[in-house]
């Protein structure tokens, strides 16, 4: 039951990044830039999607490179999806929370002036910006 779970929480994650990237883009945000900054993004899909698998095959008895199991604890197994719960948890709840208020803050003049910075700080280099701030 735990790999069940753990395979459950593997497409949350992604379910849950997907939906908020098109949240944002909806409001006219950019948030995945994948490969514009640095070119080595590119190395981390292979590597994602042979973790992936191992996980869904250790779920579902697909065919593994995986010989055996390397730790076999029952206890562990559920504090890894307690653990993984608790982490989907918050983090959709912070999520839910963020996207409701990005609108209102877009709108307001309060909240524009709580996101830029003091007029007194951005001309500063980064190394004195350190210094100016309380």
């Amino acid at each position: 039951m735990p790999a069940y779970l753990g395979a459950l929480a593997v497409v949350l994650l992604l379910g849950m990044v997907l939906s908020r990237v098109f949240l944002l883009r909806r409001l006219g945000i950019v948030a995945m830039k994948f490969g514009e900054i640095d070119k080595t993004d590119f190395l981390i899909p292979p590597v994602m999607q042979f973790y992936f698998y191992l996980v869904f095959a250790h779920a579902f008895g697909w065919p593994s490179v995986a010989r055996g199991q390397l730790l076999h604890s029952v206890p562990i197994a559920w504090a890894g999806v307690a653990a993984c719960a608790a982490a989907t948890l918050r983090a959709s709840r912070s999520s839910i929370v963020r996207c409701a208020l990005i609108p209102r803050a877009a709108t307001s003049s309060k909240s524009k002036s709580v996101t830029s910075p003091p007029a007194s700080t951005r001309s500063l280099a980064p190394s004195r910006l350190q210094a100016a701030l309380p």
